[in-house]
């Protein structure tokens, strides 16, 4: 006997085990982070959806219509060989329409789009901006208990998870907390065990590496006594978000080009201000005397047959094929 929607709708709100099968670490810490904050409560299948509303992910599906069948015949009881008829855009509109009039709930739509189709289908940074949207790590625990153990514990998850998946190391989280905050902030118990395991090792001739650090005092210490917000802006931000690509890369402006210094000109008689000056000297050269007589091309002139002497009225100053003449200058008549 076929199971009714309703039954579905039931069995769909059951909690069920999760290990993703992504192939990529990135991809795992993705889908298991995103469960975890909807199962601890950081994050509500309402917050989902106002991130990923029905035509996001319709329109996210659109090549996989099996899967848009799938969620819409569970959320609005429609037939799977119906639903698998419908666009996209169809399927957007009949979920959205299920979720208005209340014959759905957004629990039953989140839950039916597996963890690893959200992150296989949905764009990683949106869903960072789901995740880390709130600013929950600044939650004091001094004006809200109940937030920040809820903030404490998924940050925690966060760190261990991304060392499963290869995100980061221990010496990671080690440098990014700090060795000094450690050891102003970690209660003088902590400190003692700390101690008392590095020596043990050190005389087993064993190093006291980062892991065996987090072994002795585990994250979910850690974040008891190290403030979230430090923890998010010193390990989670820039060793997982922005290493791995969660977050848009920063846009480094180039600084404005400086035009350069003025060219200064100084005249010779005034003094030099600084070495960048340029001291500039104009020097009249005095003309040439002019010659007793004028050189004018006899080849201009006469062209290549010369005349003899008296015709022209020219007396050639050198021998024959210099091809220059002198012209005697007009004898000036005194009054």
């Amino acid at each position: 006997m076929a199971s009714t929607p309703s039954e579905k709708i039931d069995a769909a709100s059951e909690p069920r085990p999760f290990a993703s099968k992504l192939p990529e670490g990135r991809q795992r810490f993705l889908a298991h982070t995103i469960e975890h904050a909807l199962a601890c409560g950081r994050r509500t299948h309402a917050d989902f959806l106002r991130h990923f509303p029905p035509a996001a992910i319709m329109h996210a599906l659109q090549d996989h219509p099996d899967l848009r069948a799938s969620i819409i015949e569970v959320a609005t009881g429609v037939r799977f060989k119906i639903a698998v008829k419908k666009s996209a855009e169809a399927c957007g509109v009949d979920l959205q329409i299920a979720l208005d009039e209340g014959e759905t709930q957004p629990n039953v739509v989140v839950q039916q789009l597996h963890p690893d189709d959200r992150v296989r289908y949905l764009d990683a940074r949106a869903l960072w901006r789901f995740l880390s949207e709130g600013a929950f790590w600044t939650t004091s625990a001094q004006k809200d208990r109940a937030r920040h153990a809820i903030a404490a514990e998924h940050i925690a998850f966060m760190l261990d998870r991304a060392l499963v998946d290869q995100l980061l190391t221990h010496r990671d989280i080690v440098e990014g907390i700090t060795v000094t905050r450690l050891s102003e902030l970690l209660p003088r118990t902590e400190l003692e065990m700390l101690l008392a395991a590095a020596l043990k090792v050190g005389s087993e001739n064993k190093p006291f590496v980062e892991k065996t650090l987090l072994t002795i005092t585990p994250i979910t210490t850690l974040v008891r006594h190290i403030p979230l917000d430090w923890i998010w802006e010193q390990v989670v931000v820039p060793r997982i978000a922005e290493v791995h690509g969660l977050v848009p890369e920063a846009t480094t402006m180039s600084p404005p080009v400086q035009p350069p210094p003025p060219l200064m000109i100084a005249s010779a008689s005034a003094p030099s201000s600084s070495e960048t000056d340029i001291e500039v000297k104009v020097t009249m050269d005095e003309p040439e005397p002019a010659a007793s007589a004028m050189d004018v091309e006899v080849d201009e002139i006469l062209g290549s047959m010369g005349e003899p002497e008296g015709k022209s009225g020219v007396k050639s100053t050198s021998g024959p094929g210099t091809g220059r003449i002198a012209i005697p200058k007009p004898a000036l008549k005194r009054g």
